[in-house]
């Protein structure tokens, strides 16, 4: 198993990867890899925004190797963002091993700031889920994307309108 600098700067090195003013970068800032047996197994290469990084690579474990989730108990994730509710479920139905995350997710949580879906207590599987490490850069990520808002749209269609109060 390796040690928290060794996490910490896997969390990083995938941030910093996709941290560039590419359209990669526009449309998704949510990155994931999954370890096996502390190698790089799989790691989120779809880029669409409406895409979940999680999901995404669950699939594509189990579409290699032929729908057999037992892999995932030796599978340690890595993430941007703490997984929301629904990712959070589907890694403990698939029985993850443990997830470490950049930051905390305070509307959508799934690991334990919102819902406690790795805990078992859903009736799926508990895995160990750490999060924190390098939380102001991941949450400044993401406040620069909403900011700039998506560069694929119309200037005037690009951020939401505020309500007035």
């Amino acid at each position: 198993m390796c040690n928290g600098n060794i996490r910490k700067k896997l969390i990083f090195i995938n941030r910093r990867k996709y941290n560039s003013k590419s359209t990669q970068f526009n449309k998704q800032i949510q990155k994931c890899i999954f370890l096996f047996s502390q190698q790089l197994f799989i790691q989120n290469n779809i880029y669409q925004a409406t895409s979940h990084c999680e999901i995404n690579c669950i699939n594509q474990i189990l579409q290699n190797n032929n729908n057999d989730s037992s892999i995932f108990q030796k599978i340690t994730l890595f993430v941007t963002c703490e997984p929301c509710i629904m990712c959070a479920h589907a890694l403990a139905i698939i029985g993850i091993k443990e997830t470490y995350f950049g930051c905390y997710n305070d509307r959508f949580g799934g690991n334990g700031t919102v819902l406690e879906l790795n805990t078992g207590n859903n009736g799926a599987q508990s895995y160990k889920s750490f999060g924190g490490y390098l939380e102001p850069e991941c949450k400044n990520l993401f406040k620069e994307l909403y900011e700039k808002g998506n560069e694929n749209l119309e200037e005037e269609k690009r951020h939401r309108k505020k309500a007035n109060k």
